[in-house]
């Protein structure tokens, strides 16, 4: 049998693997994005705020890939990708040339120049130290390219004869430049605006998530007919904007000020709908079962979306183990009675499993507690005493195969 396991990352097919239940906010977002293009010209800035793991990635794939394409043609900037770089701004500029058509044609060659030197010397306190790449028929060579930044400005200030640009001048021929590439990108896929999605800038270190989106705001908002659509964990914006205010801005005020309009990922969502595939099986009906479980979760607030796939496809592995013909007796020994597909299996012993695993992966602290059992087991008894509480029994009947099964899964 082969493990179910989940990816790691964004849903690949939202429609048909709505697990997280998130498709009508998906739907009504994507609906307000199309039928409000006037108001977006003036409100451009947008934010979807999620606890990091929240499905804000899927969320916005979705949208990218069911958008209408006779209105927006999408950028996808990935943010924590291009950290590397230590100015995310320049990497952003990067992601926009890639959207340029592919061409010798010397016009859109001139603008992808232009607005590469608009970029480096708006941002060129961080240039120096950054590598971009550059298409082909940017370079000049008839070769892609990496050229470090240093090296851009200079070839640059050489195009000008040496002209030093002041910070206004410098701003104006950015806007200019980013405008006449916002207009080949939409003259050559026929579409009404650009909408670029900056995602995983709650990955990035704090001093990288404030400078990217200061320069949207400042910079990026020149142009005519562009969306900007940014994912957000509040938590990592309020720790960066401490990390450099202090308590002189408040991370509230600072978004408010920011973003134009935003959106929230849903705080509930069907756990039902996710353990559905998982238990099949079991002692109870397979309603109750599941029922069950999903209280389980929710009793010890365990309801990250990520976290909660993370679990399963571990659990996934247990269950292939156990329907393995060639496993050993004495390994399948180690795997309790656990809820699979097509054999029935004891509820109880299911959750104590996932009780287990969860520790493992989320709280090796407290796992290794546990795992010392020789020499906490007479605690252990005392509190039985005291107690006279029956489901210790059951808990201890299971810990030893539990823990050491927890060995095989390292």
């Amino acid at each position: 049998m082969k493990p179910k396991l989940l990816a790691n990352r964004e849903l690949d097919n939202y429609a048909d693997n709505d697990s997280f239940d998130f498709l009508n906010k998906a739907n009504a977002i994507k609906y307000f994005l199309e039928q409000n293009l006037e108001e977006l010209t003036r409100n451009n800035m947008l934010v979807l705020y999620g606890d990091w793991g929240s499905g804000k990635t899927s969320l916005m794939k979705y949208i990218e890939q069911n958008i209408d394409k006779t209105i927006y043609k999408s950028v996808f900037f990935h943010a924590w990708e291009h950290e590397k770089d230590e100015n995310l701004a320049l990497s952003l500029c990067d992601a926009l040339t890639e959207a340029l058509p592919k061409t010798t044609n010397t016009e859109i060659i001139a603008a992808a120049k232009a607005f590469m030197r608009g970029a480096l010397t708006v941002f060129k306190s961080f240039a120096s130290g950054v590598t971009m790449k550059m298409p082909a028929a940017f370079t000049g060579f008839g070769l892609d390219m990496e050229i470090s930044g240093e090296k851009i400005i200079k070839a640059f200030n050489n195009e000008l004869d040496g002209e030093k640009l002041s910070f206004f001048k410098s701003n104006e021929a950015f806007k200019k430049s980013f405008q006449k590439i916002e207009e080949i990108i939409l003259k050559s896929s026929k579409a009404k605006k650009l909408l670029v999605f900056v995602d995983d800038l709650d990955r990035c270190e704090p001093e990288n998530v404030l400078n990217l989106i200061t320069a949207l705001k400042l910079f990026f908002t020149y142009g005519k007919n562009s969306v900007f659509f940014c994912g957000l964990d509040k938590e990592a914006v309020t720790k960066a904007v401490k990390t450099k205010y202090q308590d002189v801005v408040k991370a509230e005020e600072y978004l408010e000020k920011v973003f134009d309009i935003s959106f929230n990922m849903p705080k509930t969502y069907s756990l039902t709908k996710m353990l559905e595939p998982h238990f099949k099986g079991g002692k109870l009906s397979n309603e109750v079962a599941i029922a069950t479980i999903e209280d389980f979760f929710k009793t010890i607030d365990f309801t990250t979306p990520r976290h909660i796939k993370k679990v399963l496809s571990k659990y996934e592995i247990l269950k292939s183990f156990k329907a393995l013909s060639s496993m050993p007796d004495n390994i399948k020994a180690l795997i309790p009675n656990i809820i699979e597909d097509d054999n029935e299996g004891n509820v109880f012993e299911t959750i104590y499993c996932l009780f287990f695993i969860i520790l493992y992966e989320f709280h090796i602290d407290k796992f290794e507690e546990l795992e010392n059992y020789d020499q906490r087991i007479k605690k252990y008894r005392v509190i039985y005493s005291e107690t006279n509480a029956t489901s210790i029994i059951l808990v201890f009947g299971h810990l030893r195969p539990l823990i050491r099964l927890e060995h095989l899964t390292k």
